[in-house]
């Protein structure tokens, strides 16, 4: 049977038309946000779940081979994932993401100029909608058949991203001047975004008697300064600050700190609304509205 050429031009224009670009994203806050930009037309794959420490995972042949078929690789980078994802891309010979500089997005840093550079930057919206930005234009180039989705995409994000920081800013005003202890340093861009006092950082060492010694002084800090709560992610050691609350009669709170790390969290939308309604806690309903979770993005 022969096949005009007509009919091979439209078969092979519905076959580019169908065609998906693969992302993977090492991080959720990532492939939720390349999830609001593609839709449909791509597949993502995420590296790590809201439970896992993404600085400790492990490189195994499915790791590998999920890496091997990435056409864009959308990780933290600063160093977060040095143990594993060089290691992995290697393993995997994807030799797109060695040489082509738009297949490798790493970020690190922080929207505000002269700030620490911090490894996950996710937690101020302001440099969400930066990445979000960035991110549009490379894959506009890697998957040019539908760039004109992706732009259509990324501006309905974009308008309704700035509209909710508005919304979220307002509902967090109460907020400004808390005093929180934390784990991590990856909690300092939440804190610097909503105007947070970071009352003390609970400092991990090897040392036993160093760590008491380390809890021990925060103990008699928070006796003389009080916190009103102490944050945690649910990949964070939680012994020390269980042990911490108890002492001091301190509030313990677990935050999603990630897409998917708690109840109510599943996009970055209602990761943003449930952080601060956790923080708002203590506040009574006339003065700190409830935000209401607007439901995840279908596609």
């Amino acid at each position: 049977m022969r096949v005009s050429v007509l009919t091979l031009l439209l078969l092979l224009s519905v076959k580019a038309a169908e065609a998906k670009i693969t992302i993977f994203a090492c991080e959720p806050e990532w492939a939720s946000l390349a999830r609001e930009i593609v839709g449909n037309k791509a597949q993502i794959l995420t590296g790590s779940s809201p439970m896992e420490n993404v600085r400790n995972i492990r490189v195994n042949s499915g790791l590998v081979r999920v890496i091997r078929t990435a056409d864009m690789v959308f990780c933290s980078g600063g160093g977060l994932e040095s143990k594993w994802l060089n290691k992995a891309i290697d393993e995997s010979g994807n030799i797109s993401a060695r040489t082509n500089p738009e297949a490798l997005f790493l970020i690190s840093g922080d929207a505000n100029q002269g700030a620490k550079i911090l490894p996950r930057v996710h937690l101020n919206p302001y440099n969400i909608a930066l990445v979000a930005t960035e991110f549009t234009r490379r894959v506009k180039l890697l998957d040019a058949v539908n760039a004109s989705f992706y732009q259509s995409s990324y501006e309905k994000f974009s308008v309704k991203w700035q509209n909710s920081i508005k919304l979220w800013e307002k509902a967090a005003a109460p907020l400004r001047g808390m005093r929180v202890v934390i784990n991590d340093d990856s909690w300092l861009d939440l804190a610097r975004w909503l105007g947070l006092e970071i009352a003390a950082k609970i400092e991990t060492q090897k040392s036993f008697v160093k760590n008491n010694q380390n809890l021990n002084g925060i103990v008699l800090e928070l006796k003389e300064k009080p916190a009103k709560a102490i944050i945690f992610a649910n990949y964070e050691d939680k012994k020390a600050l269980f042990w911490l609350g108890e002492k001091t009669k301190t509030r313990v709170i677990l935050l999603p700190f990630t897409v998917g790390g708690a109840a109510n969290s599943s996009d970055l939308f209602s990761l943003f609304a449930t952080t601060i309604n956790l923080l708002l806690v203590d506040c009574s309903k006339s003065l700190c509205p409830k935000l209401t979770i607007v439901p995840a993005k279908e596609n």
